[in-house]
């Protein structure tokens, strides 16, 4: 990192928060339909850009105590045969009944020094991504350890800049959002046009 205003710190994660590990499960114990006693659960394969709520299992409710997700906690993807998933890592809002499976990993800030979004947004930064490429471990499967994630240093400016960052992050990421969406379909456009060209030169209608 290049030289810090002199009110941030650079601290370890685990000093704002605690770790909660995944639940564990054996085959049989997954349900069919959820009920009152029973919670969705959230695997590695639905951190995508946004959370994917597709593909979910459900488990009784007593398998996952103490590990029910609130807001504002952060899913990792703490194993995986892909070095690509590992490391993933996603905010939560707005879940009720949800929980989380063993090869997954969840963050939940406990200290008011440390805006959980601004956490999320540095999360998504090349200086995380570096961090796990140098931790990623394992032969067939690649791991990341709690301690890895414990022991990652983080910039902790006054939590009233933290706010002003998140508020600016917030509007320009949701501004390029927009962007990508319009140029996404303008290439759809494109490709229809093409194709249509294609169609009438191969078909006699140029």
């Amino acid at each position: 990192m290049n030289k810090l205003p002199n009110d941030w710190k650079i601290e370890h994660l685990n000093s704002f928060g605690i770790f909660i590990r995944g639940v564990s499960y054996k085959k049989g114990e997954l349900l069919k339909d959820k009920t009152l006693n029973s919670v969705f659960l959230l695997r590695s394969n639905n951190i995508q850009e946004k959370l994917d709520l597709t593909d979910l299992q459900i488990v009784p409710k007593e398998l996952a105590e103490g590990k029910i997700i609130q807001n504002n906690d952060i899913l990792f993807a703490m194993s995986s045969g892909s070095k690509n998933i590992v490391g993933k890592n996603i905010l939560l809002k707005d879940l009720q009944d949800y929980s989380f499976g063993a090869f997954c990993g969840l963050f939940r800030t406990t200290s008011k020094e440390l805006n959980p979004i601004f956490l999320s947004y540095f999360l998504k930064s090349n200086f995380y991504k570096r961090y796990i490429i140098n931790c990623a471990r394992g032969t067939n499967i690649n791991n990341l350890r709690f301690a890895d994630l414990e022991n990652l240093l983080i910039p902790v400016p006054p939590i009233e800049i933290q706010n002003k960052i998140v508020e600016y992050l917030n509007f320009t990421f949701e501004k390029n959002m927009r962007i990508k969406s319009y140029l996404n379909d303008c290439l759809n456009d494109i490709d229809l046009l093409e194709q249509s060209l294609l169609k009438e030169a191969f078909s006699g209608g140029l």
